[in-house]
């Protein structure tokens, strides 16, 4: 699945990435239109590290500094954990973000579609993807379909993801799956968000029985006071913590480095004794 819908996905989140915006407008209280998408970033968060690009924007390349010890590791560290779990992510994050361009079409059940087809260039393989919201009682219902004629993974309205959010949009969760068949899948991970006004987090637990990385948690999350990520690696049983600040400081707790303990830096990304 991945393998053949990695160049179709990566044309689809270019799309998305210059194309629409992360932060839709709020829902309408118009309960008659369609349901207001959920903003990108409840799938895939951008989070600004102090000092460097976002780090789901970059690469990033880090000259190493004898003073700077700490905060590059940190950086590195966050880099390296949150593209690696978005790696699994990646291809449904993108077909969702590019829905935005199509234009929904009322279904007879009172759902709303939202589709597009898209096709690859390089193999002439067709994907036709389908975006389903409705308005349930407490939140509204999503769920996204892919079909394709790859010969490799023929796929027949395969489940991608399902979902819901908060009516106010603040709130939600998405489940993911991966196929074992054309049109069935078993879960891979679950991401939970919100999105309010006083803050912004994304928890990702890796929930495929038996695939890699299951029972792996990552969760960023950001306020006006501070920002933060938490990984936890089950198979290791560790955990690493990395915070900062507004003001460019910050500190991490990772047990392969500085002996486990606490490492900071100052608004400078400086090596400081923690206080």
């Amino acid at each position: 699945m991945r393998r053949t819908l990695a160049h179709a996905m990566a044309v689809l989140g270019l799309l998305a990435v210059y194309g629409c915006s992360d932060d839709p407008a709020a829902p309408s209280p118009n309960t008659t239109g369609a349901p207001a998408l959920p903003a990108a970033s409840t799938m895939q968060m951008t989070m600004d590290f102090p000092g460097v690009p976002s780090l789901t924007q970059t690469a990033g390349t880090v000259v190493a500094s004898a003073t700077h010890d700490n905060w590059i590791n940190a950086y590195s560290r966050a880099s390296f954990v949150v593209l690696s779990v978005y790696d699994h992510l990646e291809e449904p994050a993108a077909a969702f973000a590019a829905a935005i361009h199509s234009h929904p079409q009322k279904q007879e059940d009172g759902s709303w579609l939202w589709t597009y087809i898209f096709v690859d260039e390089e193999s002439g393989d067709e994907y036709s993807v389908y975006l389903y919201g409705a308005r349930g009682e407490e939140a509204v219902l999503w769920r996204m379909e892919v079909s394709s004629n790859d010969t490799e993974v023929p796929l027949d309205h395969f489940v991608w993801f399902a979902g819901e959010s908060a009516f106010n949009g603040r709130s939600g969760w998405w489940q993911f799956y991966t196929p074992v068949d054309a049109s069935s899948g078993v879960p891979s991970a679950r991401v939970d968000w919100i999105r309010s006004l006083v803050e912004r987090r994304l928890t990702i637990l890796m929930n495929g029985e038996g695939l890699e990385g299951s029972g792996d948690s990552l969760d960023l999350h950001e306020t006006v006071a501070q920002s933060s990520i938490h990984y936890e690696d089950v198979s290791a049983e560790e955990s690493q913590n990395i915070t900062w600040y507004p003001d460019g400081s910050g500190h991490l707790t990772a047990p392969d480095y500085n002996g486990g303990a606490t490492a900071c830096w100052d608004t400078d990304q400086a090596d400081v004794a923690c206080e």
